[in-house]
């Protein structure tokens, strides 16, 4: 019976070691299957990185993978940009969440990026911590590798503070209600490059092996996906080099180094010389016509070879159709993956050269012109100065480049300068401006000053260019001809009078030869009544006074008057107008031969005042009222 019982008792201990070997075994296959499944995923996401067209299409794939594989609500991977981290890719996170939380540096109210003592970026929250290392691992929430994690936010809070912590966190995870939270760092090298995070609204969803496991994960994510940055660095560098290749406006011949041989060319070239591209690919660059016995033979190719640097400043060319084209030719030698290639860039300097040449022309111009040609700054600076400027003002290039034209303004015009210069900046061109400037030697000239803007090329006012013509010749032969006329005035004045009183003579000589018959009868009576009226009151102031200038005057009076004793005017007047005085009668006479009140005035030493009153009198009594007829008129039509 007992040894039954023992029968008994060792086959329940039998079972119950039984039933732990098979749950063991259980735990064994679980266990070797989560294995296996995570060997899976870490497969799957470097086959992703490995295969993928683009690094976006890749984080995406890898979000959804992650996602399956662990059931986590809400998935998400930041990666280095520039200075920050922003999130590349999310999954699960509603979207005011990652617009809100999107960048980790912290940023002032201007948007800049705030920086600690040592001028780093200041990152944010946890996230910020794991990025920067700022991580302990003596605390349950971060690994020995640097992740933060933990299986509910809201005792983390209440258990931590900010120094465990490592920093002030946002705690924008609990707010939003995620408890299970992993922040698990991308590296690469050392260098943190990326973040994995993974965020679940249940609590108790991560274990410290999973962790471990996603860490490792995240070791080969950072290595694959640092290589997969630098195949698109180069892919879009070479893109780029394609179009600087395509649309660059030189033309680019690459040379394989060791044969010679045309491997690329860029189609400005062939547009340049007129060749398709099957024309030139391919063939050794001395076989081309275009470059033949000139810088691409045999020779010179051995010697770009051996200095792997040959430059041509203006190298020849002849296109297809026989055009002749200059061009600058320079070629280098450098490597592309482990092996040598040449690189000739070829500009065209056709336009240049005759650009050039212009230049050149003008510039004979400019030195073999007889006018004064200066170029200077805004301020007055000189910058050049031709052979006519030497000439002319006696001052050498080397003497005056680089002083102030003011040396050659007079002391007494200080502002003319300014006034000039300040039109020039306000756009103005001054034209034929005569002015006075001063040589060398002290002497002033007259020049003739044509002055414009100049421009650079981006059509701002940098300076002026003046042009100076000497006229100082041509202001003497002025200023004598201006003396001749004033000569001429005065003899044309002097002849008009001598004219004058010649045709009074003849006009009272014709009276006298005319009235002679006629006035022979009363010829006695008429000569006293005019002597006494017209003649005797001059000779009594010719006996007042010495002969002098005044007499002479008075005696021309006398001569006038006596050839009017004998004309019919006189004798009309004192005929028919009794009531007229001697001096009524002898202004009446002057008025008829055309003096001006201003005349009689000084001929009978009154005023004009005094004058214009004995014209009114004769007026009354020559019964002319109002002021529509001329006296003198009136006086002339009396015979």
């Amino acid at each position: 019976m007992q040894d039954e019982t023992k029968t008994k008792d060792q086959l329940i201990i039998e079972l119950h070691e039984l039933r732990e070997q098979i749950a063991e075994s259980k735990k064994d296959i679980t266990e070797r299957k989560r294995v296996e499944k995570r060997q899976e995923l870490a497969v799957k996401i470097l086959a992703n990185l490995n295969q993928g067209d683009n690094t976006t299409d890749a984080i995406g794939d890898i979000l959804v993978l992650i996602k399956k594989h662990t059931g986590i609500e809400a998935v998400g991977i930041r990666l280095r940009e520039a200075e920050d981290f922003p999130y590349y890719q999310t999954i699960g996170f509603p979207s005011y969440c990652v617009e809100v939380d999107r960048h980790l540096c912290g940023r002032n109210k201007d948007g800049e990026i705030i920086r600690d003592l040592h001028g780093d970026p200041v990152f944010e929250c946890m996230c910020g911590n794991v990025i920067s290392g700022r991580t302990d691992p003596s605390f349950p929430f971060f690994s020995k590798n640097g992740s933060f994690w933990t299986n509910s936010t809201t005792e983390l809070l209440a258990s931590s503070s900010d120094e465990d912590r490592q920093s002030r966190t946002l705690n924008h995870c609990n707010g939003e209600g995620y408890e299970s939270v992993a922040l698990i760092p991308f590296r690469s090298n050392g260098e943190t490059i990326g973040l994995l995070q993974l965020n679940d609204k249940r609590k108790r969803m991560f274990s410290l092996d999973e962790i471990e496991f996603f860490e490792r994960v995240g070791e080969s994510i950072g290595i694959a996906f640092r290589h997969k940055r630098a195949e698109e660095a180069l892919q879009e560098s070479e893109k780029r080099y394609r179009r600087l290749f395509e649309s660059a406006k030189d033309g680019i011949l690459i040379l394989n180094a060791d044969t010679g041989k045309v491997v690329d060319v860029n189609p400005f070239l062939l547009q340049l010389l007129g060749y398709s591209y099957d024309a030139i690919w391919g063939q050794h660059i001395w076989e081309l016509g275009i470059f033949k016995d000139i810088a691409a033979s045999k020779d010179a190719f051995k010697i770009l070879q051996d200095n792997e640097y040959i430059r041509y400043d203006d190298l020849p060319l002849e296109t297809l159709d026989g055009r002749p084209v200059a061009v600058e030719f320079v070629s280098n030698v450098y490597l592309v993956d482990h092996w040598k290639v040449i690189q000739c860039n070829i500009r065209d300097i056709t336009g240049r050269k005759r650009a050039d040449q212009r230049l050149r022309d003008l510039a004979a111009i400019v030195e073999s012109s007889d006018d004064a040609i200066i170029s200077m700054k805004l301020e007055g600076r000189i910058l050049t100065w031709n052979k006519a400027a030497e000439r002319i003002y006696g001052y050498t290039a080397e003497e005056i480049v680089g002083q102030s034209v003011s040396i050659l303004v007079p002391q007494d015009r200080p502002d003319e300068l300014l006034e000039i210069l300040a039109k020039l900046k306000s756009g103005e061109t001054v034209t034929h401006y005569e002015t006075v400037r001063v040589r060398k030697d002290g002497e002033c000239i007259h020049v003739s000053l044509a002055i414009s803007p100049l421009q650079d090329a981006k059509a701002r006012i940098v300076g002026a260019a003046t042009i100076a013509r000497d006229i100082t010749k041509r202001k003497r032969m002025e200023d004598e001809l201006r003396k001749s006329h004033d000569e001429l005035g005065m003899l044309f004045r002097d002849l008009r009078e001598k004219s004058e009183n010649l045709e009074e003579v003849n006009t009272a000589l014709r009276v006298l030869l005319r009235q002679r018959d006629e006035d022979r009868k009363e010829l006695g009576e008429s000569v006293l009544a005019n002597v006494r009226n017209l003649i005797l009151p001059y000779v009594e102031k010719l006996n007042q006074s010495p002969l002098s200038s005044a007499q002479m005057t008075w005696m021309k009076i006398l001569e006038s008057h006596i050839n009017e004793i004998t004309s019919s005017f006189a004798r009309t007047l004192a005929a028919q107008y009794a009531n007229l005085t001697s001096t009524e009668i002898r202004i009446a006479t002057l008025i008829r031969d055309g003096r001006s009140t201003a005349q009689i005035a000084e001929l009978f030493g009154i005023s004009e005042k005094t004058v214009c009153r004995h014209r009114d009198n004769i007026r009354k009594k020559l019964g002319l009222r109002g002021g529509g007829i001329n006296l003198r008129t009136h006086l002339l039509s009396l015979k």
